[in-house]
């Protein structure tokens, strides 16, 4: 599996509602999405590929009743890029550190899916579980779609409200749709499913439908115990819907949808009703700087 990064402007972006804020609050939205890192966090190493990194605090955890100080499957990485290095089978080893994971109780809503490591270039270096991606700091990969619609009264974007009993950032506010990149996807292929489990639609229905670009986040986990670290990189899309066309969650995953216009979309933001990786991808698309 490669994967294929794209990018470009929203084409005829007139018909898309551009939010205005007040001076910074840009900025302060993106900022959320652009932190640095601790500087304690270990780096994990598969080969000479940086894939992750742990907090010194987890990797004591992990190591806990082990033969050795080092969590299962990793050894001390000495020399120029010290670290914690996979030994063996790097998807055998990951699904060794999963398990770690989930024992000690540290993930907020465990989940089976397998997810790609994927080096620089987009090629495929693992499969590792997805529960283990942010206490691992290991960058996930999403689709975000920012659907707009034309109106007499002017243009509005289409949002959607996360199910309440999502793992993370439940009953907040969302693009038309978001899904992760699993095992075995493109990117393509990850919008075209998400794309019609949560809203419904298949992308023959959507108009003018463009990559614009990939934002990358990186911020602190959600677990409770602050030991994790979120990274991802989302390729960003916009489409118009119709005007009397609207998404229909199918996977159980969106509490509702709301259609908003400019005014409203620029108060919520400058309101944090929506994620921080939502914020930022409704910014990327319809007000690139």
């Amino acid at each position: 599996m490669t994967l294929t990064h794209l990018s470009g402007p929203l084409p005829d972006a007139r018909f898309a509602p551009r939010p205005v804020l007040a001076a910074g609050e840009r900025q302060r939205l993106l900022d959320r999405t652009r932190q640095a890192p601790p500087a304690d966090r270990v780096p994990l190493w598969l080969g000479e590929h940086r894939i992750g990194s742990l907090a010194p605090a987890l990797a004591a955890r992990l190591a806990q009743g082990a033969a050795s100080d080092a969590p299962p499957g990793l050894a001390l990485r000495a020399g120029a890029a010290p670290g914690w290095q996979l030994q063996g089978e790097p998807t055998a080893a990951l699904a060794s550190l999963g398990d770690a994971l989930r024992a000690s109780g540290l993930v907020n809503g465990w989940r089976e899916e397998r997810l790609p490591v994927l080096d620089e270039q987009g090629a495929v270096l693992a499969a590792f579980p997805r529960g283990a991606a942010r206490l691992l700091g290991i960058a996930t990969h999403s689709v975000h779609l920012v659907g707009c619609v034309a109106l007499p009264a002017g243009p509005a974007v289409w949002v959607q409200q996360r199910a309440t009993d999502k793992a993370e950032d439940s009953g907040r506010w969302d693009t038309l749709m978001g899904g992760t990149l699993d095992w075995g996807e493109t990117v393509q292929t990850t919008l075209a499913r998400e794309t019609g489990e949560e809203a419904g639609l298949a992308l023959s229905q959507l108009q003018g439908l463009a990559a614009c670009g990939t934002l990358r986040v990186q911020r602190p986990g959600a677990d409770a115990a602050g030991l994790g670290w979120h990274t991802e990189h989302i390729h960003c899309f916009g489409a118009w819907l119709g005007p009397d066309l609207a998404p229909v969650n199918i996977d159980g995953e969106v509490a509702g949808f709301e259609r908003l216009d400019g005014t409203t979309l620029s108060q919520w933001l400058a309101q944090d009703r929506f994620t921080a990786e939502a914020a930022g991808v409704l910014l990327q698309v319809l007000d690139p700087a």
